[in-house]
C-alpha cells in the first residue's frame, strides 16, 4: 500500500496561507533576515525531500508556484481541479512536451487516489482542502501516516488558510525526529518536526 506523507510549513496556530501565498512570503516579512533564512532552509528541505517523487496538490497550490516552476521539475505533479474550466487552463502546460510528462490533472479525489494507489510513496503538499482530505482519521481509503512540519514560532493574524489540527486527527510529534536548522541565530524561531499517526 502506498505511503502518503504530508509536508507543510505552518505558524504557531497552524497558519499555512493568505490568499495564494504563505504568510511569511508577504512583503512585510521580506526584508527580515530570519524570514529569509526560513524561506531558504524550508525550500531547500522541501526540494530535497520531494525530488524524484510524486507530489499531490490542489489547483490553487499549483497556481501559487511561479510560472517557471510549474509543474515542479523532477517530480510527477498530481493536481486536483474540480472546476473543469480551470482544468483547461492548467492543461496549457501540456503544450510543452517535457512538462506534459510530469503533470497529471485529476477532477476528483477518487481519480487522484486511483492514479497513485500503486505507488510506493507520494507527498501531499497542499493546500488546505487537500491536507484536510488526506489527514482525516475518520475517512476510508488513503490517508497520510506521517507529516513533515516546518514549525514557525510566530503568529500570522492575516492568514485565511489553516492546517487541520494534528492531535485531533490522531497524530503525535516524534521528538526524536525534530531537527533545528543549523543557523544558531534561528534556533527556536523554526524547527523541522515529524508527526506520526498514533
Amino acid at each position: 500500500m502506498i505511503e502518503l506523507t504530508g509536508i507543510v510549513a505552518m505558524g504557531k496556530n497552524n497558519e499555512i496561507g493568505v490568499g495564494l501565498l504563505m504568510p511569511w512570503w508577504l512583503e512585510e516579512y521580506a526584508s527580515q533576515q530570519r524570514y529569509k533564512d526560513l524561506r531558504t532552509d524550508d525550500l531547500g528541505r522541501f526540494k530535497e525531500i520531494t525530488m524524484g517523487h510524486h507530489v499531490l496538490m490542489g489547483r490553487l497550490t499549483y497556481e501559487s508556484f511561479p510560472k517557471f516552476a510549474r509543474p515542479l521539475p523532477g517530480r510527477i505533479n498530481h493536481v486536483l481541479s474540480t472546476d473543469m474550466s480551470q482544468s483547461k487552463k492548467l492543461s496549457l502546460d501540456f503544450e510543452d512536451e517535457q512538462k506534459a510528462k510530469i503533470l497529471r490533472i485529476h477532477s476528483s479525489f477518487e481519480s487522484l487516489e486511483g492514479a497513485i494507489i500503486g505507488l510506493d510513496h507520494a507527498y501531499v503538499i497542499g493546500g488546505g482542502q487537500v491536507y484536510a482530505h488526506f489527514i482525516s482519521d475518520k475517512k476510508e481509503g488513503l490517508k497520510m501516516n506521517r507529516i513533515l512540519v516546518t514549525r514557525i514560532n510566530d503568529d500570522f493574524p492575516m492568514a485565511d488558510v489553516f492546517f487541520p489540527p494534528l492531535e485531533a486527527n490522531g497524530f503525535e510529534k516524534d521528538d526524536s525526529l525534530t531537527l533545528h536548522p543549523a543557523n544558531p541565530e534561528n534556533k527556536g524561531f523554526y524547527s523541522f518536526d515529524t508527526y506520526v499517526r498514533r
